[in-house]
């Protein structure tokens, strides 16, 4: 083999590869790394329990409105990604039950079209501070729920929450809060009490779920006491709130929660058009080349 010839193929070879490179980088550009998500819980249901300490938690089944509770997401629950990086929040709702949870939409206050009465759209509020649970941080990376407050319905004014059957939760979104994600849910029955101060509401859980047997409480408050009026209702009056819940509301089916519409990336869609646009442009230059080298190899020949 001459030199020239060498020096052609050398040429056509290095040109080759320049266009295995263009094709391969340009396909590392257009298309995402797809990365192991970790484990998620699925949503589900929410557990009552009475604040406590660790390995003193009971579940909580009725009270009034002094009596502060815990809702307990199931061990492991997360939203599908997280604050740090998905722009995730978590928030908290309670809604009548002819409400669908995944219908709801929140803003920095909690559910949008905030409301009082029969349309009654309002998070939860913290027991003592009677701050708002809304807008809160997930886990980096995990995206698990942070641990909730303590709840409670002092909040509550004479009328302003009708008996009947109530949709109470937590629930992920995304962004500004216009899609959930998932949520948690657990359904209270509540009907008025002339009795109970301050609200003048008494509350029943519909169906109590032990999501846990150990629940992370370090931080919770002082065990608050049940007030009278509370520890009556607990004792004696939740039949009394079923009855008056039903007459009131009628029968209402039972939201154990769900997942919501699901959340995905978007995908690439014009990445494979990318690539083939850059491959053939390399493919063409190559041709060029080597039609160049050629006809130069032959001029000198």
């Amino acid at each position: 083999m001459t030199d020239r010839a060498k020096h052609w193929r050398r040429g056509a070879v290095g040109l080759t590869g320049v266009f295995c490179w263009a094709l391969t980088a340009s396909w590392s550009a257009f298309v995402p790394t797809v990365s192991a998500s970790p484990s998620l819980a699925p949503a589900g249901p929410l557990g009552v329990y009475q604040p406590g300490t660790v390995g003193r938690t009971k579940p909580l089944s009725a009270g009034g409105s002094a009596t502060a509770f815990r809702l307990q997401a199931p061990v492991g629950a997360a939203c599908s990604g997280d604050s740090a990086h998905g722009g995730f929040r978590v928030q908290s709702y309670i809604v009548p039950a002819s409400v669908d949870p995944s219908s709801l939409t929140f803003d920095t206050l909690g559910p949008t079209s905030p409301a009082t009465g029969a349309r009654l759209r309002q998070p939860l509020y913290a027991a003592g501070s009677g701050s708002p649970w809304v807008s809160e941080n997930t886990a980096v990376k995990t995206g698990l729920l942070p641990e909730p407050p303590v709840f409670d319905f002092a909040w509550v004014t004479r009328g302003s929450i009708p008996a009947g059957r109530y949709n109470l939760g937590f629930a992920c979104t995304k962004a500004a809060g216009t899609v959930v994600d998932r949520y948690w849910n657990v359904q209270f029955d509540i009907a008025s009490s002339t009795k109970d101060r301050p609200g003048g509401v008494v509350w029943h859980v519909v169906a109590n779920t032990a999501v846990s047997d150990t629940l992370p409480v370090a931080n919770d408050p002082a065990p608050t006491e049940p007030s009278p009026v509370a520890t009556d209702v607990a004792t004696s009056t939740a039949t009394a709130v079923t009855d008056s819940v039903a007459s009131a509301s009628g029968p209402s089916a039972s939201l154990s929660g769900s997942s919501g519409p699901a959340q995905h990336s978007p995908s690439p869609a014009g990445a494979p058009v990318l690539v083939w646009v850059v491959a053939a442009a390399a493919l063409a230059l190559v041709v060029s080349a080597l039609g160049w080298l050629r006809r130069r190899n032959r001029s000198v020949s």
